[in-house]
């Protein structure tokens, strides 16, 4: 499985209480840039007669490093075989979505916090609605708010989901696992291009 984060700043998360998803000690080491994560995604050349297994991408916009974290164990916990890229707000997600469109790479899923710095999810939401080519991508809304208008929000602005973040990385599992819908079947093709 192979793992991308964008743009972090240099900290840990110590996380608390045993049982919850806070229970995780969580340390994301920052990476160059959100660019380059996407070019070593999108310029993949395989070998002319090599099996390939194609994971699906998807792409988590949240400002929390732990939550990102809890997310990758809970990918990891669920058996789903995914390329996770990050992003840490929604500056970022749209300049991470603008590279994608103008490459034709675009990810299969994107996992959204609403509450975040600069631009916030609804923004990210209202960019993706604006451009055709990203109303295609299922956009599923992980957040804290269990408000019923901030549900509403989500979903007339296209996002097909929006669930509570949970207090425990099992439920976490359980959410993550329903994600296996809207992401592709792993295929593995045989190349024989010269």
């Amino acid at each position: 499985m192979l793992y991308h984060t964008a743009s972090f700043p240099s900290r840990s998360a110590k996380l608390y209480q045993p049982g919850h998803r806070s229970d995780i000690y969580a340390y994301v080491q920052p990476s160059q840039n959100i660019e380059k994560n996407l070019s070593s995604l999108t310029n993949a050349q395989p070998s002319s007669t090599s099996m390939i297994a194609v994971a699906p991408h998807v792409l988590i916009v949240d400002d929390n490093p732990g939550d990102v974290e809890l997310i990758r164990i809970a990918f990891e916990m669920a058996g789903i075989d995914a390329s996770l890229d990050t992003c840490h707000d929604g500056v970022d997600a749209i300049r991470c979505l603008e590279l994608a469109m103008q490459s034709g790479s675009l990810p299969a899923l994107l996992l959204l916090d609403l509450n975040m710095p600069r631009v916030n999810g609804f923004e990210v939401l209202t960019f993706m609605r604006d451009h055709l080519l990203l109303q295609q991508v299922p956009v599923v809304v992980m957040t804290t708010s269990s408000r019923v208008e901030d549900r509403q929000r989500c979903l007339t602005l296209g996002a097909r989901e929006m669930f509570t973040k949970p207090e425990n990385i099992h439920e976490l599992q359980q959410i993550i696992s329903r994600l296996r819908r809207y992401l592709p079947t792993t295929d593995v093709s045989n190349s024989t291009d010269g």
